[in-house]
């Protein structure tokens, strides 16, 4: 697995070290403050460290991407024609409801390391132990915790029903909107009520206007924290007022025609 890190970063950027230069510029665009590579493979180095809150970003980083669960998943596998015989050193993947990976790690100076992340319905959580005897149990009461602790939920379409807004100049002179919820927010079970929802939203825009265009957008409070938001979008595209339309709308305002 050593040497597949130094292939893959050599593959990827040239030389492992110029990779390392990726990993570390990849940190930072993440806001992992406490982290710093020195090598592809994560062997010991004084000057390469990680803690256990940065690797849950990078967790959470991960799980964004499906494919890495097919890999993280599989408890066995072989190489060569079956000569080789390959088993996950993450005994969770085997036993654990709703397992989606995700890695393990063991050196010297760091002992034995384990990043589990498992899904039920819509809650995605990860649990990181580093240097422990048995880090897959200490994992698994960990999920265990936040299962029974916590729950994702969907946040509400606060747009749904929000009066169009007013477009100037242009061939419509007002515009649909609707919210692009992106992902469920966790809370402490039982306290969905303690969410609250602040919007904030254009008074009015100028045409042209585009499908999709954000106009505004909800916050989303947990116990006074903003914690997640999503935007507000016109539903639809609105022209710019050209002299053909502005006339013809000239005309209906004198005529009253519809």
């Amino acid at each position: 697995a050593n040497d597949a890190a130094v292939a893959l970063g050599e593959a990827v950027s040239g030389t492992e070290e110029a990779f390392v230069r990726r990993m570390n510029e990849k940190c930072a665009e993440l806001g992992l403050k406490d982290t710093h590579f020195c090598n592809a493979s994560g062997l010991d180095d004084e000057a390469h460290y990680t803690t256990a809150y940065d690797i849950g970003l990078m967790c959470r980083e991960l799980l964004k991407y499906p494919d890495v669960q097919k890999y993280s998943t599989v408890w066995m596998d072989s190489l060569r024609d079956g000569k080789t015989e390959l088993v996950n050193t993450n005994k969770l993947v085997r036993r654990y409801e709703g397992i989606t990976g995700l890695k393990t790690g063991t050196t010297g100076k760091a002992g034995r390391c384990l990043a589990a992340s498992a899904k039920r319905g819509n809650l995605h959580v990860a649990a990181v132990i580093m240097g422990c005897q048995n880090n897959d149990g200490g994992a698994e009461k960990m999920l265990n915790w936040a299962f029974a602790n916590f729950e994702s939920i969907m946040p509400k379409d606060e747009a749904a029903g929000m009066a169009p807004i007013p477009v100037l100049h242009g061939k419509k002179q007002q515009v649909r909107v609707s919210g692009r919820i992106g992902q469920p927010v966790t809370v402490k079970k039982g306290t969905e009520a303690e969410l609250k929802y602040r919007v904030t939203v254009s008074k009015n825009i100028s045409a042209p206007a585009e499908r999709g265009q954000t106009v505004g957008k909800v916050e989303i409070l947990y116990r006074g924290k903003v914690i997640s938001q999503y935007p507000i979008c016109c539903a639809e595209g609105v022209e710019k007022m050209n002299f053909t339309s502005a006339f013809l709308l000239f005309l209906r305002e004198i005529f009253h025609i519809s």
